[in-house]
């Protein structure tokens, strides 16, 4: 398991700095030197190729969630961004979204449900399906979204800046939310 977690960590790095050595000239080169230097690895980034497209690696069924799931995305940044305009949220972390879609949209969206806060960049989000929610935004470019944006409730976390309702129940850390606890209480252990 190490070996593998080495071996693709290795990979990921040598193809970033391939990637990156046009524009970041000098840092890619100073990365490079300090990479193990396997299968004959050319002796400047700029010397070496452009990294291959490995096929074996391309799922197109993940690839088509995630379009579908950063479409979403880009939808819910208007309304942030509209809810903001109308000082109804100050930061997207101090919101809360309502998403209601359509049936075949809903259910490629459920098995995400609990990551979609974190996509999104708000405190909560809520997912519905086939519901019209009052004073929500519009989406025109996929039929059948709506996104209401409205103030998220609880305090905001001093760690994280979500809101979240559990916020000051903590006696030892009131001012953090459960998820920053838990996180905390790893490192101390």
């Amino acid at each position: 398991m190490r070996k593998s977690s080495q071996t693709v960590l290795y990979t990921i790095l040598d193809t970033v700095v391939r990637l990156m050595a046009p524009v970041m000239v000098f840092t890619s080169e100073e990365i490079w030197k300090h990479m193990p230097r396997i299968n004959d690895k050319e002796i400047s980034v700029h010397m070496a190729k452009f990294p291959e497209i490995n096929r074996a690696c391309i799922d197109e069924q993940l690839a088509a969630k995630w379009e579908k799931l950063i479409e979403i995305r880009g939808e819910a940044t208007k309304a942030l961004e509209k809810a903001r305009i109308e000082k109804r949220i100050g930061h997207p972390l101090s919101a809360s979204v309502s998403i209601s879609v359509p049936e075949s949209i809903y259910d490629a969206l459920t098995p995400y449900v609990e990551e979609l806060k974190s996509l999104l960049i708000v405190s909560d989000a809520l997912l519905f399906k086939d519901e019209k929610p009052e004073n929500a935004f519009k989406s025109e470019e996929i039929e059948g979204l709506f996104i209401k944006v409205e103030p998220a409730s609880g305090k905001k976390c001093e760690r994280c800046w979500i809101h979240h309702p559990d916020v000051g129940k903590d006696a030892q850390h009131p001012a953090i939310c459960p998820k920053c606890l838990d996180a905390l209480k790893e490192i101390q252990a």
